[in-house]
């Protein structure tokens, strides 16, 4: 008669089913995920720092616009500018975003979905107003 091996315990196959549910590459050797890793966080970097020369130059623009006004209101007025017309990008975007994701889930409409609306059109309204509160249209 062959001895009958204990079944494992509920925690012993989570910790299986945890492990077993990573790719077999990643299983065995983690330097893919490191490499990705890098290749984001350099990505990110050079996207950032593409930005911020974007910026300067941009402030330099605004800045040979207006020269007779104090660093410090032109620093403001700037920003404010700067971020109303990303505001604008973000409010169109989660306007039409806001319109098909709830036609897409029209017929299976959950409470959820109505939350994720909610959500979308509130970010897109708050959006709105700081865009139309911080355009600059004359300084004078």
């Amino acid at each position: 008669m062959k001895p009958v091996s204990p079944a494992p315990c509920r925690h012993q196959q989570s910790l299986h089913r945890q492990r077993n549910q990573l790719p077999p590459v990643w299983r065995r050797n983690r330097k893919p995920a490191y490499f990705f890793l890098a290749l984001w966080s350099l990505a990110w970097f050079f996207v950032g720092h593409h930005g911020s020369r974007e910026y300067t130059a941009q402030k330099a623009v605004f800045a040979a616009q207006y020269p007779n006004v104090d660093e410090h209101l032109l620093t403001l007025a700037f920003r404010k500018a700067y971020f109303a017309r990303y505001f604008k990008y973000i409010y169109r975007v989660l306007a039409v975003m806001t319109f098909f994701y709830g036609a897409a889930y029209w017929e299976h409409f959950t409470t959820r979905t109505g939350v994720y609306i909610t959500c979308f059109m509130l970010v897109s309204l708050v959006c709105y107003h700081y865009h139309r509160k911080w355009q600059v249209e004359e300084m004078n």
